[in-house]
C-alpha cells in the first residue's frame, strides 16, 4: 500500500461532513458550537496525527445543495486520537466561517484540482492537504490562522 501522507509535504488534515448524515446547519449558522471531536477511519494516518496540526472542515453535497459544498472552516488538533470506541475520534477545535470557499471555485484552480477530497471523494476521514494546496487555499481567501 502506498502511503500518500508524508511529513515533508503535509499541510493539514481535512475532515468531511455529509449534511445528509450529520445535521450541520446549526453549526454553520453559528447557533450550535462545532463538535470537539470527529470520527475518523482506522488507518496509518492516525499514527501521523499530532496535537497542534491544522484541520480543515469540508461540507460535502451535490451541486446546488444547501449548505453549499466546500471548505467551511478550519481548526487545530487538540490531542491524541481516541481509539477505544467503535470509531476512533480526532479531538479538535474548529472555527466555522460565515460562508464557504465553494467546491466549484476551488476545483477550478489547477493548483487545487488534485486535492485528495476531489480525487477520492468517497474516502473516509481524515484526508490530507499538502503544504502547496494549503498555500493556494490561503490565496483564495481561506482564513488559515490557527484559532485560539
Amino acid at each position: 500500500m502506498s502511503r500518500t501522507v508524508t511529513g515533508d509535504r503535509f499541510g493539514a488534515w481535512l475532515i468531511k461532513c455529509n449534511p445528509g448524515v450529520t445535521d450541520v446547519t446549526g453549526v454553520l449558522r453559528h447557533e450550535v458550537p462545532p463538535a470537539e471531536s470527529w470520527c475518523v477511519n482506522r488507518s496509518y494516518r492516525l499514527d501521523l496525527v499530532e496535537e497542534g496540526q491544522r484541520v480543515l472542515f469540508w461540507v460535502t453535497g451535490t451541486a446546488g445543495a444547501t449548505p453549499e459544498p466546500g471548505l467551511w472552516g478550519h481548526g487545530v488538533v487538540t490531542g491524541d486520537v481516541e481509539r477505544t470506541g467503535a470509531r476512533p475520534q480526532l479531538p479538535l477545535r474548529l472555527e466555522v466561517w460565515d460562508s464557504p470557499l465553494g467546491r466549484a471555485e476551488l476545483r477550478a484552480d489547477p493548483r487545487l484540482a488534485g486535492m485528495e477530497v476531489f480525487r477520492q471523494p468517497q474516502m473516509g476521514n481524515p484526508l490530507h492537504v499538502t503544504k502547496e494546496e494549503l498555500a493556494a487555499l490561503a490565496e483564495h481567501g481561506a482564513a488559515l490562522s490557527l484559532p485560539a
